[in-house]
C-alpha cells in the first residue's frame, strides 16, 4: 500500500499551545524496582519567541526567550539559575 501525498491533508499547528505529558523509561526495571517516570509540561508561544519546558512539576524548568536559554534547577535546599546566548538558529 502507498501512500498518496497528494491526499495529506495541511496540518498547521496554533502559534501558542500547552502540553502535559508523562514517559517512563521501563528499562530501569532491571536495576530498581520501578520504573522510571517523568511528568513534563510544555509551553509554547511563537509570536513572544518564548519556549518552556517543566519537569515533575517544576523542579527542573528550562526556558528560551530573547536567543538565551535559561535552565533553573534545584542543588539542595536553593533555587539555581544557569543562562546562555543562543544563536537565532538554536531556537
Amino acid at each position: 500500500m502507498e501512500l498518496d501525498i497528494q491526499h495529506v491533508p495541511n496540518l498547521e499547528f496554533p502559534d501558542q499551545y500547552y502540553v502535559e505529558y508523562t514517559y517512563s523509561l521501563p528499562y530501569t526495571l532491571n536495576i530498581q524496582n520501578d520504573e522510571l517516570t517523568y511528568i513534563a509540561q510544555v509551553w509554547y508561544d511563537l509570536p513572544n519567541g518564548a519556549l518552556r519546558v517543566d519537569y515533575n512539576y517544576g523542579i527542573d524548568s528550562t526556558i528560551y526567550y530573547n536567543n538565551t536559554q535559561y535552565m533553573i534547577f534545584p542543588v539542595g535546599y536553593e533555587q539555581y539559575c544557569f543562562y546562555q546566548p543562543m544563536d537565532e538558529e538554536d531556537f
